[in-house]
């Protein structure tokens, strides 16, 4: 499989920063507007 392409420039990012792509971690899931669903906390925690 090859590589897939990344939507939020991080071969322009790496470039810039000074390090390897493949040693970046791509964080751009935690920011979904669809979270995982997770159960309520209940105010005693």
């Amino acid at each position: 499989m090859g590589r897939q392409e990344h939507g939020g420039n991080a071969d322009k990012a790496a470039k810039k920063f000074g390090f390897a792509p493949q040693d970046m971690l791509d964080l751009s899931t935690g920011i979904s507007p669809l979270p995982y669903p997770a159960p309520d906390i209940p105010a005693a925690a």
